[in-house]
């Protein structure tokens, strides 16, 4: 069984910390850990090869773009509401 691993992508002046510290809350763990469930970990990460979609998250492989930090929560309770 495949547990997603979502990853903030850093992208130098697109994406302010805050993208990251909003994933951190939401998931209330740090980014490495993973959740007390073992469903989800959190890591960011230089590169996703999307600049033009930036600021980006991905989550198994998939690509949310050009998010806003308004965005985050939705993208994330999506996930975990498919994930249940």
């Amino acid at each position: 069984m495949r547990f997603p691993s979502v990853l903030v992508l850093h992208v130098m002046l697109r994406v302010p910390e805050i993208f990251t510290i909003s994933s951190w809350r939401f998931f209330d763990i740090a980014g490495g850990e993973c959740t007390p469930d073992g469903k989800f970990s959190l890591d960011a990460c230089r590169c996703v090869g999307a600049c033009g979609l930036a600021p980006v998250m991905m989550v198994n492989g998939e690509v949310y773009g050009r998010l806003t930090v308004d965005d985050i929560d939705g993208v994330l309770r999506n996930i975990t509401s498919h994930d249940a």
